[in-house]
């Protein structure tokens, strides 16, 4: 059975496939041990009766079973995570903790030790995650859920986090009952569940070739070596965080950051697969790790080149890229890229996967136990391989722009690099906050259009569509993708996205009139948001009605609101964004209105190979300020030219009704060429390239002091808030009032083409010209 992404194998399946036979055999009159553990024995006595059987017989020789069961607060999380029980090294056991009034209590789980988890539930059937479900309303399945969740977010999560793992092994105890489990990035592998008092032979079995097992059989990545504190690598990694060289300063701030403590050191090998070099990097705790199990499970490093630890920082990630014949390795697109001089990129020094024995197994082994298994109960497994690549720049977040100008800049440096990139052939489909990149340069913050992994070639027409796991970041892909699960990726959907990104940075970081106790509601409503369908999850309402109307409108008391930002905090001046935001809404909502007319496929042809010159590869905002425009010569000359076209003179009733039914038709034709033209504006780069560059050039429009405090909640946004009936109500009459207008401009023929405001506005304009 598969089901929840985990495969069910019998025992001795799981144990031949995962958990090979040792040369010593398993100890005789074993199979009973647990007999002894009392029936009634419930939550902390079934712990204690488990680690006092194990650890008094010699079923895992070198391992001793410690319960965890203090809690504590990690840095990923807000609750409290805990593992029932931990196996570790016996050379590694946490030790107790005092009390307040110094009495000993259970150790914490350390989640950078731990070797096997145990994790123990009442009613066997009832909590049993791995169990069928009988419905999807049926109270059991929300409960298994949640235990499914626990499993893998609170505890296999947290050892992947903290550990470089390729799998981990887990023993989930159900009263009586009893699962063994094994993790990778691409699923599960369960037992079926068994009786381990009156059978305790495969647990028995399975504890005994566990002990037995070499680290890597164990799930370590072996090619991680952990940096002993007091080596001479670690001396050389804490000399070069403290010598200040002026020339990176940036990055040697972050590796020294990395290094704090209790966090673990690495010494992470790597064969660059174009030159054959091995090369080896030293490494602290990740600037980003990607919070999830299943998928790519990215980090990312400052590293210093262990060979080399004079030189200068780079960057390192470590991921488990997915394995298919239309997506090429990230380093593979950089060296192209790279080779074509596409400016605002990474510039690749190394990559390389890491050998056979560093891929997923859920793919082949699901193939072999289940060959007749339907293609959609297969998805979305995925075989995964472990991979690294290096880069020489170590950038800075987007985070950490200085002012909106900056932050628009930035935009502007990577919607250059698109562009390039995409006459060269790649489109990136991954445009998100976090993978636009701040890089210091000459005392000036350029853009960095990070993460290529997700890329794929322009004229890539797979038979099967786009996979859902190539569709980038859901917050800042376009609603227009996330309405078609399989769509591919096109231009209009890339520039929506620099869009959504360049609105999350300002709402959580520029003034504007939404109450910061509400920005968290506003941030979730806009990009995290989604309605269910048949086919699955969607577009959610508010963003897709933002795209339609050309409108971004929020709560705010009990009246609807349209997003204002402002030139500084408490002033009442309007800032530059309003206009260049604005700008984008009226193209993005003639685009929306072009789908809708054409069945969902726009007019005018989506992603055309750009025309016109190069883009220049400066690097300093006023080299490129400078340059030419980016709006190439022939481009809308069959666009602008309808500017000229007069409208009819006014009619009288006299004339009759066909002449009034003819001028309607006259006045709706010219709307929908003024229609087209804008939507035309997003067929590729230029004129967004055009708009932002002269909203930078105006350098009186910009205040210096526009940056506030983050206004992102500490916790994350309190989601059942989301379905109170109040704000359900309010959000549908949100969505109604935006598209009955919308069906208004629709059924009259006329659709408002200046895209007017509640109340008159000072308005700053910005010529794309």
């Amino acid at each position: 059975m598969i089901y929840r992404n985990a495969t069910i194998l019998s025992h001795e399946d799981f144990l031949q496939e995962f958990v090979p036979e040792p040369k010593v055999p398993t100890p005789a009159d074993s199979s009973k041990i647990f007999a002894i553990v009392p029936a009634q024995a419930q939550g902390t006595k079934l712990y204690e009766f488990l680690g006092d059987v194990i650890n008094n017989t010699p079923v895992c020789p070198g391992f001793t079973f410690v319960s965890t069961r203090s809690e504590r607060k990690t840095s990923y999380s807000s609750t409290h995570a805990i593992v029932d029980y931990g196996v570790y090294r016996t050379d590694r056991v946490p030790q107790s903790v005092l009390d307040e009034e110094g009495q000993p209590n259970p150790p914490f789980t350390n989640w950078s030790t731990i070797e096997l988890g145990i994790v123990c539930k009442t009613h066997s059937s009832f909590r049993d995650p791995f169990e069928k479900d009988p419905s999807p309303s049926n109270p059991e399945t929300m409960l298994r859920k949640k235990i499914f969740g626990q499993v893998l977010s609170e505890y296999a999560q947290f050892v992947f986090t903290h550990q470089h793992r390729t799998c981990y092994f887990m023993v989930l105890f159900l009263d009586d009952q009893c699962r063994i489990f094994r993790l990778d990035r691409s699923g599960i592998f369960a037992t079926v569940r068994f009786n381990y008092k009156s059978n305790g032979k495969p647990l028995v079995e399975f504890l005994w070739r566990f002990a037995h097992l070499s680290p890597a059989e164990r799930g370590v990545d072996i090619t991680a070596e952990e940096v002993a504190l007091d080596s001479e690598l670690a001396k050389l990694m804490s000399d070069r965080a403290s010598l200040e060289s002026g020339l990176d300063d940036h990055a040697r701030g972050r590796f020294a950051a990395s290094l704090e403590p209790p966090w673990p050191w690495y010494l992470l090998h790597l064969t660059d697969e174009r030159t054959g070099q091995k090369r080896r990097f030293l490494v602290g705790q990740p600037q980003f790790t990607a919070f999830e199990l299943m998928g790519r499970g990215t980090r990312s490093y400052v590293a210093l080149d262990a060979d080399n630890t004079s030189g200068p920082f780079v960057h390192l990630k470590d991921t488990w890229r997915i394995v298919h014949d239309d997506i090429d390795k990230e380093g593979a697109v950089l060296e192209q890229l790279n080779k074509r001089s596409v400016p605002f990129i990474p510039t690749l020094l190394y990559h390389g996967d890491l050998g056979q024995s560093q891929h997923t197994l859920s793919v082949e082994l699901c193939r072999k136990y289940y060959p007749d298994a339907p293609t959609e109960q297969m998805y979305p497994v995925k075989q995964h391989t472990h991979y690294r690549l290096v880069v020489k720049e170590v950038g800075k977040p987007l985070s950490e722009f200085k002012d909106g100008r900056e932050l628009v800049f930035a935009l502007f440096c990577c919607l250059r690099a698109h562009a390039k990139a995409y006459k060269a052939g790649f489109i990136h489909c991954d445009i998100s906050f976090s993978n636009i990149l701040l890089f210091p340069h000459k005392g000036a913050s350029v853009g960095l259009l990070n993460d290529w992994e997700l890329s794929k070639k322009v004229n890539s027409k797979h038979s099967q569509g786009l996979q859902s796991d190539r569709r980038g970041t859901w917050q800042f892909l376009s609603a227009n993708v996330l309405l078609k699960p399989t769509k591919h990726i096109v231009v209009q959907d890339e520039l929506e996205s620099f869009f959504h990104v360049a609105l999350y940075a300002a709402l959580r970081f520029l003034p504007h009139n939404c109450l910061d106790a509400d920005v968290g509601r506003l941030l979730h409503d806009y990009f995290d948001a989604y309605q269910m369908t048949q086919k699955g999850y969607t577009c959610g309402q508010m963003k897709l009605a933002s795209m339609q109307c050309g409108q971004i409108s929020f709560i705010k008391g009990d009246q609807l609101t349209e997003i204002r930002f402002f030139a500084s905090p408490g002033s009442p001046e309007e800032h530059p964004l309003n206009a260049l935001l604005g700008e984008l809404l009226t193209w993005f909502k003639a685009y929306y209105a072009e789908l809708r007319l054409h069945g969902g496929r726009s007019h005018v042809e989506e992603g055309s190979t750009p025309t016109g010159s190069d883009v220049p590869p400066s690097e300093l905002l006023e080299e490129l300020l400078s340059s030419d425009s980016e709006r190439s010569d022939d481009e809308d000359n069959d666009i602008d030219s309808e500017d000229n076209e007069q409208y009819p003179s006014a009619m009288t009733l006299s004339q009759g009704l066909a002449e009034v039914t003819a001028y309607r038709k006259t006045l709706e034709g010219l709307v929908m060429r003024r229609q087209r033209k804008l939507s035309r504006k997003l067929r590729n780069h230029s004129a967004m390239l055009s708009l932002l560059k002269a909203a930078l050039k105006k350098r009186e429009m910009w205040s210096g002091g526009d940056k506030g405090n983050d206004k992102l909640p500490e916790k994350e946004y309190n989601t059942d808030s989301y379905l109170d009936p109040f704000w359900v109500t309010m959000r549908s009459s949100i969505v109604q009032s935006i598209l009955g207008k919308r069906e208004a401009e629709l059924s009259s023929g006329i659709p408002d083409l200046d895209s007017p405001q509640s109340t008159p506005r000072k308005r700053v304009k910005l010529s794309s010209d």
